[in-house]
């Protein structure tokens, strides 16, 4: 048995916490939960918030020995030994302060002293969830608190059923009452189907999420699209500067070590990114969930033109959004449909939401179509557009090119581009495109809803598959994002000025007079 440490950990000289650990550890919520870069001190984050939760909130027993007892979880057997044990050990064996007992099932003994100079005895029990039954065993455990160690990686049902078992240990002693030390979780990100993505976005009551910054940033020239990454060091206005650094011998290269990897690869444990579901490949990689989607609803201002970008077929679909004084590109809302002509998505569905939302009457509204709105239908010489328009919705084929080049070509390709431009811009330390989180149909396409389909070659390696040259047509999540190419090649390509709601009188090209005569002759009827 080692000898008990008669120091308290952690203190100034064994352990020194990161911005994002001091956080962690002050913060009162009962599940409490870390991302990050590898690396970045996530697991000694949450090894040394179980010594100070135990510490500072269980009570000393009878005998006046502090006693807790955590499961440690991982999602295999080889990588808990490996890694998480292996941390414990080369922080807590140095000190002479861990015991362990390897013959399965994996224990072992932390054996501190309190900042009050009580005896700790923490019981470690560790708990791969890649055995048969695993879960099953998790039920009949009695604990004081949960640790899960790359978390994302473990069913959120074996979590929850781990749950269910705290505040057992110890057992209440008449008056002497014993608290739940809560859940401890770390991970770096994996794609968005993840459960981690969804809790971090709803963020229950009684959890936190704490979000470390990356270790390098993806720098894109605006010019040449070339991509090159530059080590995090604060100079970006948008994140806070690397941590962890001086703990690696290679200090940044640990990281520029990994830019041989996979794009999927650098974005999770380099850029501490969430990736795109694995559909296909994802249309829009310069998509990053949690920088161009909103934390909470954005605001509709009376003061702005109201812009919508409109799909047309028979699944008509909408965006509805405005440009902000800083020229942000808002999105704020989606429209979607099924079997039904235009006619009908304007009365029953785009102009109610304009009326109860947007206040279409007093605000000054204008769209951009599908280019192909602007044709006759096979049954009678009234377009898609000219509908709209005498429905009192102001809308002209979108501009896909600029309009000093003449004609609406609609490439494809040159839709995605505009999008994938204001994608990668920024305005100061805020994203140049920000989309509402009800916008749920939207984000799921930007998230690798919208892919291109991978082509079935028998035998091919991921390195070497082919991919389909246009999206793949799932609907509603190509219309609707259609329709989002349509809003910003407008807002891109009109030469109107939408941050100012005087300016929207045909804009500063004279074609734009033109085309909106063209598309059904009614004009701007403010």
């Amino acid at each position: 048995m080692s000898a008990r440490s008669d120091e308290p950990v952690p203190h100034k000289d064994f352990y020194v916490a990161t911005p994002t650990g001091a956080k962690f550890h002050a913060s009162p919520a009962k599940v409490k939960c870390v991302r990050g870069p590898t690396g970045s001190g996530k697991t000694v984050m949450s090894w040394m918030e179980i010594v100070r939760k135990t510490a500072e909130l269980m009570p000393p027993m009878a005998d006046g020995v502090v006693r807790a007892r955590w499961v440690v979880i991982r999602n295999t057997y080889d990588e808990l030994k490996s890694t998480t044990v292996a941390t414990a050990v080369n922080w807590f064996g140095k000190i002479h302060a861990l015991t362990m007992h390897w013959s399965p099932p994996l224990e072992g003994m932390l054996r501190l002293a309190t900042p009050k100079g009580h005896p700790m005895e923490i019981q470690l029990l560790f708990r791969a969830m890649d055995s048969p039954g695993a879960i099953d065993h998790l039920l009949g455990l009695e604990i004081s608190g949960i640790y899960v160690n790359e978390a994302a990686q473990v069913s959120l049902n074996a979590i929850e059923q781990a749950m269910t078992r705290l505040g057992r240990y110890p057992a209440k002693d008449g008056d002497r009452v014993f608290p739940s030390l809560g859940v401890l979780m770390d991970t770096n990100p994996l794609d968005v189907a993840n459960w981690w993505y969804r809790k971090e976005r709803e963020c229950p009551k009684g959890w936190e999420f704490f979000v470390q910054p990356p270790a390098l940033l993806r720098i894109v020239d605006p010019e040449t699209n070339e991509v090159t990454y530059e080590n995090n060091v604060g100079q970006d206005p948008a994140f806070p500067p690397a941590e962890n650094v001086e703990n690696h011998n290679e200090g940044f290269d640990y990281w520029r070590f990994q830019l041989g990897s996979s794009q999927e690869k650098i974005d999770r444990f380099v850029l501490n990114k969430w990736v795109a579901k694995k559909a296909g490949r994802p249309v829009y990689p310069e998509w990053s969930p949690e920088f161009h989607v909103a934390k909470k609803p954005l605001e509709f201002s009376q003061n702005l033109p109201v812009i919508i970008g409109q799909d047309f077929g028979r699944t008509p679909c909408a965006v509805i959004g405005q440009v902000g004084l800083d020229g942000q590109i808002r999105i704020l809302r989606e429209i979607t449909s099924d079997n039904m002509g235009i006619a009908d998505f304007v009365t029953q569905k785009l102009r109610p939401t304009l009326v109860n939302d947007f206040d279409f009457y007093r605000v000054k509204t204008f769209g951009f179509g599908d280019p192909a709105g602007a044709d006759p239908t096979q049954v009678d010489d009234i377009t898609c557009i000219e509908t709209m328009n005498r429905l009192g919705i102001n809308i002209v084929p979108a501009p896909v090119t600029p309009y000093g080049q003449r004609g609406y070509h609609n490439s494809s390709v040159t839709r995605i581009n505009n999008v994938s431009e204001v994608l990668n811009r920024r305005i100061g330390s805020a994203p140049a495109i920000i989309v509402d989180p009800s916008c749920k149909v939207l984000i799921g396409g930007f998230n690798g809803d919208y892919h291109y389909r991978r082509m079935r070659l028998d035998g091919a390696a991921e390195e070497d598959a082919k991919y389909t040259d246009e999206p793949d047509k799932g609907h509603p999540v190509s219309d609707v994002h259609d329709a989002l190419q349509y809003f910003v090649c407008g807002v891109k390509n009109s030469g109107m000025d939408f941050s100012n709601p005087y300016s929207i009188d045909g804009g500063n090209d004279p074609g734009m007079d033109e085309a909106i005569a063209a598309a059904g002759g009614m004009g701007l009827c403010f």
